[in-house]
């Protein structure tokens, strides 16, 4: 028999930078190494990471890494991950191969240091593989990226079955099949546990087929406007949005253009293996934007990188896109957890713009990922002992209880999990005791390093709220008194007159504070000074006169000098 354990170290309580350990026995497989992109850019803070520190400590226990469905924010930590683990093998579908390198070729073209190779091995679906001492199969699954796969590890307890995002669809289209009524055939219907994404799970309450379906919507508009081009916002993981319009390209002989490099690689990528019959599609190149005039335009990425991407083209910095007066521009992203504003305000700025017509997709389009009738049809389909809910908030994994509890499901064997919480099943039976992993903050910095831990976010936070003072200070123990001192407010307040002399007054006041400090703790020269306790004062007093004056709570970046004679 088995011993079986999951821990998570993102992606549970959150939708974002999802990653999770399955280990059986001593054999350790990770699935997908996501990020989340923090809002507030100017925090200096460009990605959070999950934290890697277990992984790195049982390395030498690894088997591999599974990509089901490689979107961006599904993979994007793996550069993070393969620094310490270089031969760490990357399990994905011929078009995640793809979209992985591609990303991997950039981040090696933007920093010399980030120059790896990925060892990427594609898996056949329905086809087991020994890795470790275990097999593994992978399946297809119907969503919004073609040829996406959920995962199957065989143990002698039971299968374990992984699928991040997945919705039961009739579509026959070669590119979004699915196979999940093949899973029982590879396991023997002897399934014990189910992981699988939340989606639209707290939104919509039947199964999300036909309304993921924008054919009619986008043909009816590009029939329309026959005379100036149409300009299509979308997210770079939504290929199938990207794939429809597409087809309707071909089929109305109207030009069609991808505005992401990467993006047109795996487009033709696509057409190369006949996943997308493109004999009817003309394809322009990016680069002959301004020889059309009645092209379809996809301007695609992911979300941050979306929306700087539509304000160059909105402020006529774009070197090749500029908004013209017959043009149509359509919308087409669904709102992602965390960009509401961002995106609102990116939608407003279109509105001001100068084209033709301006539309938004309706909200009852939705993402081809899975609903509350998705839900209980695959737990009908494969019937798990246990669940695990993933890729969502608390309230998502909440509602996606109740939901399969309502199907063949037990509500007391749908397991809710947080980050760093791990379970363990014995004998194909979970455990009372959980562990807990104590996971510390990861994030990339503006420099492209990973720091580590809440208090540098914490102290970010406050620059962007209240500002810093940086204050630069010479100690003269003999004479107990500072001899030099330079405080500079940055981001605090407007130096206005008043302010500044509002500023000397208060920076008298703080002097004299630190003077006292000296006086009663300095009794010789060649005693050493607290200088742990003195920080801890003069940060004190500094917040203390700013709060009073300007409402303010700066983060106080402090260097003391100690005068020599």
């Amino acid at each position: 028999m088995s011993r079986i354990s999951f821990l998570g170290f993102g992606g549970l309580n959150e939708k974002n930078k999802p990653c999770y350990a399955i280990t059986v026995d001593n054999d350790i497989f990770l699935f997908d190494c996501g990020l989340s992109t923090p809002i507030n850019a100017q925090l200096g803070v460009k990605k959070i990471i999950p934290d890697f520190n277990w992984i790195i400590q049982n390395a030498n226990n690894v088997r591999g890494i599974f990509i089901g469905t490689p979107k961006y924010s599904n993979f994007a930590s793996l550069p993070y991950l393969i620094k310490h683990i270089p031969k760490l093998v990357i399990y994905t579908s011929d078009i995640g191969a793809i979209i992985i390198l591609n990303y991997f070729n950039r981040l090696a073209s933007i920093d010399k240091h980030l120059n790896i190779k990925p060892n990427i091995e594609v898996m056949s679906p329905l086809v087991k593989k020994k890795i470790g001492s275990v097999a593994i199969s992978s399946f297809f699954i119907s969503n919004y990226l073609p040829k996406s796969l959920g995962f199957i590890i065989s143990t002698n307890d039971g299968s374990i079955i992984f699928i991040d995002d997945f919705l039961i669809s009739s579509n026959r289209n070669l590119a979004f099949k699915d196979q999940l009524k093949l899973i029982n055939e590879i396991t023997c219907k002897k399934n014990l546990l189910l992981i699988t994404g939340c989606g639209n799970v707290s939104g919509n309450s039947g199964f999300t087929s036909p309304n993921h379906r924008t054919y009619d919507f986008f043909s009816e508009i590009i029939t329309e406007n026959t005379l100036g081009r149409t300009l299509i916002t979308c997210h770079d993981y939504d290929f199938y949005t990207i794939m429809t319009i597409a087809d309707i390209c071909a089929r109305k002989k109207r030009p069609f253009i991808i505005y992401s490099r990467s993006l047109s690689r795996t487009f033709r990528f696509i057409c190369n293996k006949q996943y997308f019959k493109n004999d009817d599609l003309s394809i322009i190149n990016e680069n002959e934007i301004s020889k059309t005039n009645n092209a379809v335009i996809i301007i695609a990425g992911n979300p941050e990188s979306l929306i700087r991407k539509i304000e160059l083209i909105l402020n006529d910095e774009d070197p090749r896109l500029q908004i013209l007066s017959n043009d149509y521009f359509i919308c087409a992203t669904h709102t992602v957890n965390g960009y509401e504003k961002m995106e609102a305000q990116m939608f407003d700025h279109i509105v001001r713009s100068n084209a033709k017509k301006i539309i938004r997709i309706p909200k009852d389009f939705m993402l081809a990922t899975s609903s509350v009738e998705d839900h209980k049809f695959l737990i009908d389909l494969i019937r798990p002992k246990y669940s695990i809910p993933i890729n969502g908030l608390y309230m998502n994994m909440s509602d996606y209880r109740d939901v399969v509890s309502l199907s063949f499901m037990k509500w007391s064997n749908v397991i809710i999990l947080r980050n760093g919480q791990q379970i363990n099943f014995i004998d194909g039976d979970l455990q009372k005791e959980t562990k807990f992993h104590k996971l510390v903050l990861q994030f990339v910095n503006s420099t492209g390093t990973v720091d580590t831990g809440s208090p540098s976010i914490f102290e970010r936070e406050i620059m962007a709220k209240d500002g810093v003072v940086v204050a630069n200070i010479v100690i003269d123990k003999k004479n107990k008194k500072i001899s030099r001192f330079n405080f500079e407010p940055i981001g605090v307040i407007n130096l206005s007159n008043e302010n500044k002399l509002i500023l000397e007054k208060m920076n008298k006041e703080i002097l004299g504070s630190l003077g006292q400090y000296l006086v009663n703790n300095v009794r010789d020269s060649n005693e050493l000074l607290d200088t742990k306790e003195f920080k801890y004062f003069t940060k004190k007093i500094f917040n203390k006169y700013y709060l009073k004056n300007f409402e303010k709570q700066p983060l106080i970046a402090l260097t003391l000098i100690f005068q020599k004679w």
